[in-house]
């Protein structure tokens, strides 16, 4: 009972639960620090379905595993884009990292968490990456799944997690073909 007058429920409980959880989600998304993440969901760049699974998924059958909280701690982190980078390092640590800014991979751009995704050094390392643990999933469904082959390929490469992994940049296509345009990519 609510105030000795409404009963309350186990549905009314969840559905308040409910509310509140979107109440809380739109706080969250509305924080500053976390436009790209507004961004990308109202450009449907983000599966949310697999985002929660991923979240929640805990290979560990402890719930306090101190492993399980580390990798908590990773997947809030690389989600909202508060990995420990050079940048952050440097604004928390300004004496101690005072002269290293740069990435330590590619050494040409400061290393920011946004860096990290798209760095000319690490970006095949991260695609090379995805394509397996795509490859693996593929493996998986195709012996344990009762569809086509094709269509699960299909539905992992095509699928928002796994498509940036699969595509072939232009300029690898085109730097191939010099044969059939006559004059490097580049030269275009």
């Amino acid at each position: 009972m609510w105030n000795d007058d409404i009963p309350i429920d186990k549905d009314i409980r969840k559905c308040i639960g409910t509310m509140l959880n979107y109440r809380r989600m739109e706080n969250h998304l509305n924080h500053p620090s976390l436009n790209f993440i507004k961004k990308a969901s109202k450009d449907n760049l983000i599966d949310w379905a697999i985002s929660s699974k991923w979240f929640n998924h805990n290979p560990y059958n402890d719930t306090t595993n101190i492993i399980h909280s580390k990798n908590m701690k990773w997947k809030i982190r690389c989600s909202t884009l508060s990995l420990p980078t050079m940048d952050i390092m440097h604004q928390n640590y300004p004496l101690l990292l005072q002269t290293i800014k740069l990435c330590f991979f590619c050494k040409e751009a400061p290393e920011t968490n946004s860096h990290i995704w798209v760095c000319p050094t690490l970006y095949p390392t991260i695609q090379t990456m995805f394509r397996h643990l795509g490859s693996q999933l593929m493996t998986n469904l195709t012996e344990h799944a009762e569809k086509h082959s094709l269509t699960i390929m299909d539905s992992i490469k095509y699928s928002k997690t796994f498509r940036w992994a699969y595509l072939i940049p232009l300029k690898e296509i085109f730097g191939k073909s010099e044969i059939w345009l006559g004059k490097p990519y580049e030269q275009l």
